[in-house]
């Protein structure tokens, strides 16, 4: 969509224009940046975003995006399995 110059407000906007009904993401701050009770858009926030992480817990997202509705934020914690490199 060519949309990585936009930030928050603006990326939400631009996905609101163009008809998406939820936006998934795993910037944790952004309902915090972006407290408008008018959104169209859904938010499905991401505790993880790594893919080797999000294996195995496609239903977890999925379901949270089936569950979303208009103006709706749902979080979706993926467990880090990841042990710790040394």
């Amino acid at each position: 969509m060519r949309w990585d110059d936009l930030s928050n407000g603006h990326l939400l906007a631009a996905a609101e224009g163009a008809g998406f009904d939820v936006m998934v993401t795993g910037d944790q701050n952004l309902l915090y940046q972006q407290n408008d009770l008018k959104r169209v858009i859904g938010l499905v926030v991401l505790t993880e975003i790594d893919r080797r992480l999000l294996v195995g817990h496609e239903n977890l997202i999925l379901t949270a995006i089936d569950r979303s509705g208009a103006g709706s934020y749902e979080l979706v914690v993926i467990p880090n399995t990841k042990k710790p490199q040394r």
